[in-house]
C-alpha cells in the first residue's frame, strides 16, 4: 500500500463518519479520497485503458516531497478544513428553502441572460447542427463561428457557468414555498441540457450533479440518488460521444446505449473525473519551467479577460501542454511555475473555501450558489491549467461576500422598520 493509498483511506473514514461535517466537506474529502487512490493505482497497475494516453507520461515513483503527494495531501486538507468550518450552520440548510433568498434583480438577471444566449445559440447554429455535425469538441469551436465575434465568444463561453447557477436557483425555488422561477427556468434548463448532450461534453454531468446536491440538502433523498444516476450516465455518455466523428442530438440514444456496452464503465467514469493527481503528475513530468515567462505566469492569475489582458497572445508563445490534446492541468502548472505561485494558488482555493462555508450562514439558495461556482472551479483545475479555473474561485468569493453583504443590508432593514 502507498502512501496515496493512505491518504484516500484516511479522507474516505472522515467523509463517512465525521460527525455533523458539512457537505461541503464530505464532498471535498471524498474528491480527494478518489484522486488519491487513483493514482495510488497507478504506481502499480497499467492505466491506460481507463484513463488514456496521459498515463504514459505518469512518475511511477513518485517521492514524498514531489508535486503528487503534496497535492494529494492539500487535498485531504483542504476537505478536513472544509468538515471544520461553520458546522452548525451547515445543519441547518434544510430548513431555509422558504423562500429564494437572493436578490430578485440577481435571480432575474441570470434567467435574461440565460434567455438572450438560449435565443442567440438557437440562431448562431441552427436546428441542423444542433441535432448533428461532425467535428470534435464543443460546438463554439464549430467552422470557427467566433473567431471574430469577441461579443458572441464571450457569451458562448459564460454561458454554461450561467446555466448551472440558473439550476441552482431553479432548484431552490422548486424546494421553496414559490416555485414560479422553477417554472420560468425549466425551458432554459433543458435547452442547456440538451446542448450539452449534442455536444458530448461533461457539462451535463454537472447539471445534474449541482441539482443532486440541492435536493439532497432539501432532504429529497430520491430525487438527488436519481440525479446522481443521470450525471453518471451523462459522464459514460460524453466518454463514448467524444470517440465519434458525428455528435448532435440524432445520436444521443445510440451512444448512450454504446456506452454502456464497452467493458469497465464505470472504472471509466470514475477515472474520468477523479484523474487529478495522474494529470498532475504528466504535467510536471513533460514541463520545461524555463521556457515560461514571467507575464504568463503573472496573467494565468488575472481575473480579467482576454479583451482587457491580451492573455491569449502569450498564452500562444508560452503554453505546454501533456499532449496536444491534454492541457497541463492548475495543480501541476502551479507546481511548475514555482513554490511563490505554488502556494499562493492554494492559498486563494483555502480562502475560497472558507468563504463558501460561511454563505451556509445566510441560506440554503445563497450557499448552492457559490457552492457550485466552487465545486466547478476545483473540478476545473484538476483537468485544466490556472487561467481556465481561478476567475472562478475569485468569483466564488466575490459572491460570497456579496450574499454576506446583502443578508446584513436586509437585517438592518428589518431593524429599522
Amino acid at each position: 500500500m502507498s502512501l496515496f493509498h493512505l491518504f484516500a483511506v484516511g479522507a474516505l473514514l472522515c467523509a463517512l463518519f465525521m460527525p455533523n461535517a458539512p457537505l461541503l466537506g464530505r464532498i471535498l474529502l471524498i474528491f480527494a479520497a478518489a484522486n488519491n487512490w487513483l493514482f495510488g493505482m497507478s504506481i502499480f497497475n497499467d492505466l491506460i485503458e481507463l484513463v488514456g494516453s496521459v498515463a504514459y507520461f505518469v512518475d511511477g515513483q513518485p517521492n514524498w516531497f514531489g508535486p503528487e503527494a503534496v497535492s494529494g495531501l492539500i487535498l485531504v486538507m483542504l476537505g478536513l478544513t472544509a468538515s471544520l468550518s461553520y458546522r452548525d450552520a451547515n445543519t441547518q440548510l434544510a430548513c431555509s428553502y422558504s423562500a429564494l433568498q437572493v436578490p430578485p434583480l440577481l435571480a432575474n438577471s441570470l434567467l435574461g441572460f440565460c434567455a438572450v444566449a438560449t435565443i442567440f445559440i438557437s440562431i448562431k447554429f441552427g436546428q441542423e447542427t444542433l441535432f448533428g455535425y461532425a467535428d470534435y469538441g464543443s460546438i463554439k469551436d464549430y467552422n470557427a463561428l467566433f473567431a471574430d465575434d469577441k461579443i458572441g465568444k464571450l457569451i458562448i463561453t459564460t454561458y454554461r457557468m450561467g446555466s448551472a447557477l440558473l439550476i441552482v436557483l431553479a432548484m431552490s425555488s422548486f424546494l421553496s414555498d414559490d416555485r414560479k422561477f422553477f417554472w420560468f427556468s425549466l425551458p432554459l434548463i433543458l435547452f442547456a441540457i440538451g446542448l450539452g448532450l449534442a455536444e458530448g461534453s461533461r457539462i451535463v454531468a454537472v447539471y445534474f450533479a449541482i441539482a443532486s446536491i440541492a435536493m439532497f440538502i432539501g432532504k429529497r433523498t430520491l430525487l438527488a440518488a436519481v440525479l446522481v444516476l443521470l450525471a453518471f450516465a451523462s459522464i459514460s455518455y460524453a466518454l463514448e460521444a467524444r470517440n465519434h466523428a458525428e455528435l448532435g442530438l440524432s445520436s444521443v440514444v445510440q451512444q448512450l446505449i454504446f456506452s454502456f456496452e464497452n467493458g469497465q464503465q464505470f472504472q471509466k467514469i470514475l477515472a474520468n473525473v477523479s484523474s487529478g493527481l495522474l494529470v498532475t503528475s504528466a504535467s510536471v513530468q513533460t514541463a520545461v519551467p524555463e521556457n515560461y515567462d514571467t507575464a504568463f505566469k503573472v496573467l494565468s492569475f488575472m481575473p480579467t479577460i482576454d479583451a482587457i489582458d491580451g492573455f491569449q497572445s502569450v498564452k500562444a508563445l508560452n503554453e505546454q501542454r501533456v499532449l496536444h490534446y491534454v492541457p497541463f492541468n492548475a495543480f501541476g502548472e502551479a507546481w511548475v511555475f514555482g513554490s511563490l505561485y505554488f502556494f499562493l494558488f492554494w492559498g486563494i482555493v483555502f480562502v475560497a473555501m472558507r468563504s463558501v462555508s460561511k454563505t451556509a450562514q445566510i441560506g440554503a439558495a445563497p450557499y448552492l450558489f457559490v457552492l457550485a461556482i466552487f465545486l466547478l472551479a476545483l473540478f476545473f483545475a484538476s483537468q485544466y491549467p490556472i487561467r481556465n479555473c481561478l476567475r472562478y474561485f475569485y468569483l466564488a468569493i466575490l459572491f460570497s461576500q456579496f450574499f454576506n453583504w446583502y443578508a446584513r443590508r436586509s437585517a438592518s432593514n428589518l431593524a429599522v422598520a
